[in-house]
């Protein structure tokens, strides 16, 4: 707002009357829609179908899509390694052979333990997502050896905390390949990439042709406004 929020105080002091604001407010309208019409026209013309395709061959080279795994880890705890042990291969041939989901697990070790002793406890992990990079060794070395909806025989794994063993199984959900990113999913963006840099170099030629026009030249700029100069305000 150029003579906001005090309109009527800003007018007088000023000097300005209501015409005369209305007038540079229509001025300043009207050079912006110069702008838009020459510069901003004239840069979205520019970026044409081939200009994007082309952008996109160089564009998708510099920014390839790691494989992106998304996978549960099923962890099984008895202070006796032995039963822990027995237990996770319980739980495999119930996930891999009788395809009992995962999510059901716990309910059907409960059905089928008959052991007095305290039974172990089974922990499923959230659905995680992680990038390649991400991926620890150990966890990318079992992973590999999966395809989608399957599961990895029982691994032990020592703690570090209290030296307990536990074992661990993986579920793959799926591995969602990486490499280039299709030219539908960028287009957009890269159309909006070209125009933001194409009207950038449109407006510093525009002002240069203006500038030429009425020869202003940059040292007369320099003289009559100073680089660290406050940005104009009304008193």
């Amino acid at each position: 707002v150029l003579f906001g929020p005090n309109i009527n105080s800003n007018f007088d002091n000023t000097g300005l009357t209501f015409d005369e604001a209305s007038k540079m407010v229509l001025e300043d309208l009207t050079i912006r829609r110069m702008m838009y019409f020459r510069v901003q026209s004239k840069a979205i013309n520019s970026v044409t179908p081939l200009v994007i395709r082309n952008y996109y061959e160089t564009y998708a080279k510099e920014n390839i899509r790691d494989n992106e795994w998304v996978y549960n880890v099923i962890s099984i705890r008895h202070r006796e390694p032995k039963l822990a042990e027995e237990v996770a291969k319980q739980a495999y041939n119930l996930l891999s052979v009788d395809k009992i989901p995962h999510t059901e697990l716990a309910c059907k070790l409960a059905e089928v333990w008959t052991s007095p002793r305290r039974a172990p406890t089974l922990t499923i992990s959230e659905e995680f997502h992680n990038k390649e990079k991400e991926l620890s060794d150990a966890f990318k070395s079992t992973l590999i050896t999966l395809s989608s909806n399957s599961y990895s025989q029982p691994t032990a794994q020592k703690s570090r905390a209290d030296n307990s063993t536990a074992y661990r199984i993986f579920y793959l959900k799926e591995m969602i390949p990486g490499g280039s990113m299709p030219f539908n999913e960028l287009e957009n963006k890269i159309k909006d990439i070209l125009i933001e840099k194409a009207i950038s170099k449109e407006s510093d030629a525009y002002m240069t042709k203006l500038r030429q026009h009425y020869d202003v030249q940059e040292t007369q700029l320099k003289e009559v406004l100073a680089s660290d100069a406050p940005p104009f305000i009304l008193k």
